[in-house]
């Protein structure tokens, strides 16, 4: 998957396929085009934008996803590529052979200890003391199979989070989020899981059929999985963003521009190696498949 770019309708628009290329149309604008090869996910941030069957079709075709967000930037709707894997029925047999074994307890464990090993870095200059909590309680939660120390660690990061940002709030909000700090979390939210959605579906995976994340109302759990060592690359870019910004209430244009700016270019640190997000989130996922297969022990995460 070679497309790397990240699409935000924010206004009324008329999207359309023209040549293998996106048309934008915004009212009393000339229109803008995207080659579609080049459109990782299409985020539709605005109720009034109609699109017709061959963007769909198109963008399905190149792998890319079209997620569709609420006024709190949290996802309502996700497309993904129905056939565009060559594992067919393969990987949802083995998730489902998966399910009751120790092994899922084990890969679910290794998943919210590199979350937490990730928060703790994003924290680490501000906050010395708190990164050493986290890295005591990632530990923890490695070697004692315990997810209770996940709320523990939860619990600590972000009240130094908030604090950090000294805004008055004091807590994480996801459904009617108005202020700008969990609105950017939201949004930055919705862009990764979005691209952990398409790499997901690209290596044959259901993503009903979650590790730690088992709703089944729920039918990205297994994106919600992933996702975990992901999201620290949204909260340090929230806490950056945001402090350049001390007066600003609402999530603005500028702000959705320099929050997508930061998560594309970002580096991961993977097996001491630096990868880009899309290239980090494949070699994750990948690894996954090599776990199903029996041909690795464990995950390939951010350390």
């Amino acid at each position: 998957m070679a497309n790397d770019h990240v699409i935000c309708i924010e206004r009324m628009a008329k999207l359309s396929i023209d040549t293998k290329r996106l048309v934008i149309k915004f009212e009393h604008e000339e229109p803008k085009y995207v080659a579609v090869c080049d459109i990782a996910c299409l985020l539709l941030a605005n109720q009034a934008v109609s699109l017709s069957g061959a963007v769909i079709s198109s963008l399905g075709e190149a792998g890319a996803v079209i997620v569709s967000v609420d006024k709190s930037y949290l996802p309502i709707a996700i497309t993904l590529c129905a056939n565009g894997n060559f594992f067919g029925a393969k990987r949802p047999h083995q998730q489902a052979e998966l399910i009751e074994t120790p092994q899922k307890i084990k890969l679910w464990n290794s998943i919210i200890t590199s979350k937490i090993i990730q928060q703790a870095k994003v924290i680490e200059k501000y906050s010395p003391e708190i990164y050493k909590k986290l890295i005591y309680l990632a530990k923890k939660t490695n070697a004692d199979n315990d997810d209770n120390y996940e709320g523990f660690a939860a619990k600590i990061y972000w009240e130094s989070f908030f604090s950090l940002m000294n805004r008055g709030v004091k807590s994480r909000i996801q459904e009617g989020a108005e202020d700008l700090i969990n609105s950017c979390l939201n949004y930055s939210y919705a862009i990764l899981r979005s691209v952990v959605a398409r790499s997901l579906a690209g290596h044959g995976f259901c993503l009903n059929f979650g590790l730690g994340h088992c709703r089944k109302d729920n039918g990205f759990n297994l994106a919600d999985d992933f996702i975990e060592p992901f999201r620290a690359i949204g909260e340090a870019a929230t806490l950056e963003i945001v402090a350049k910004y001390p007066d600003e209430l609402e999530l603005t244009s500028s702000i959705k521009r320099e929050l997508i700016n930061f998560i594309l270019a970002r580096t991961v640190l993977l097996n001491r190696k630096s990868y880009r997000l899309f290239q980090a989130v494949d070699t994750v996922i990948q690894s996954y498949g090599q776990v199903l297969d029996g041909k690795r022990k464990t995950l390939i995460l951010p350390a």
